[in-house]
């Protein structure tokens, strides 16, 4: 019987990380994009509780809020939820100005 004295030899090499001046690399960057809040629950509660005509605007603006967030416009979804916002405490403070207003006249009475 023959012996055989032949040695195998395997080499790995692993994949080296792509050259940064390599113009054939592409890379990917993430944007990390962060939503205006719509505040429509707010806006919901305030034509319910306290003050219809605000309110209603507001959801108004809410829903043109959510809208400009989905179509991507940071800059209008911002000014809207702004204005949103403005709404709310506005419809807010009304509706606390009139549950004290008619608090005071039953307590008069």
């Amino acid at each position: 019987m023959r012996q055989s004295s032949h040695t195998h030899t395997h080499t790995h090499t692993l994949p080296s990380a792509p050259d940064p001046q390599d113009s054939s690399t592409v890379r990917i960057m993430e944007t990390s994009r962060s939503n205006a809040p719509s505040y429509l629950a707010w806006s919901i509660f305030n034509t319910f509780c306290c003050c219809l005509p605000l309110g209603i605007a507001a959801i108004i603006f809410s829903t043109r809020v959510n809208s400009a967030n989905i179509a991507g416009d940071q800059a209008m979804a911002e000014s809207d939820s702004r204005t949103t916002k403005y709404l709310n405490i506005a419809a807010l403070v009304c509706g606390i100005i009139f549950l004290i207003i008619i608090v005071l006249t039953f307590m008069g009475m």
